[in-house]
């Protein structure tokens, strides 16, 4: 059986690491926590060093600035990265963690060894932003509504832009769809 060990980064950042082969990172979504990725941690472990972390205002971390942004939670995972003496890694991010993980590509592409985006984000409709800002305004939410999700609030300038074509992306070199403004 693979142990884990769970700490926190001097800045306050929750984590939880397992394995001992090349770093991957877990990055979860809107109201869930590194616990999410118990059974991936458990079954990538054997061949990575698996880190999972709690993003700002999630689980065990600490709250976000009041005007936190995207690059504020992108610089949350270099901050983990530089604790933990890594200099690269594979970032999987999931929803919201997707996100996450684009900001850090665009910011920080030498840092990446692969980057996996599942189920995130892209040209959703007004009633799908509705919702998710629904969910981020949860009275029992630790976090507040991060000012990078205000543009997509429906009728906004952002919310009616035409849809940005998706392409592939090699790290390093984003596509029209990695550009902030796609985010």
């Amino acid at each position: 059986m693979i142990r884990s060990t769970d700490a926190k980064t001097p800045a306050g950042t929750a984590y939880r690491i397992a394995g001992d082969g090349s770093p991957l990172v877990l990055i979860h979504g809107v109201g869930l926590s590194k616990e999410m990725w118990g059974g991936q941690l458990a079954g990538l472990a054997p061949r990575y060093q698996v880190i999972a972390y709690d993003m700002l205002g999630h689980g065990e971390s600490q709250r976000p600035a009041a005007q936190a942004t995207l690059d504020d939670y992108a610089a949350q995972l270099t901050e983990l990265l530089d604790h933990l003496g890594l200099a690269t890694a594979v970032v999987v991010g999931f929803s919201m963690g997707g996100l996450v993980a684009r900001a850090f590509a665009l910011g920080h592409p030498q840092r990446l060894d692969a980057l996996v985006i599942l189920n995130s984000v892209f040209n959703r409709s007004v009633e799908q932003r509705s919702g998710v800002l629904e969910r981020t305004a949860r009275p029992n939410s630790k976090a507040p509504t991060p000012t990078w999700i205000a543009p997509w609030r429906a009728g906004s300038a952002a919310s009616t832009r035409a849809p940005t074509r998706r392409r592939s992306r090699r790290c390093g070199r984003p596509s029209p769809a990695m550009t902030p403004r796609a985010i």
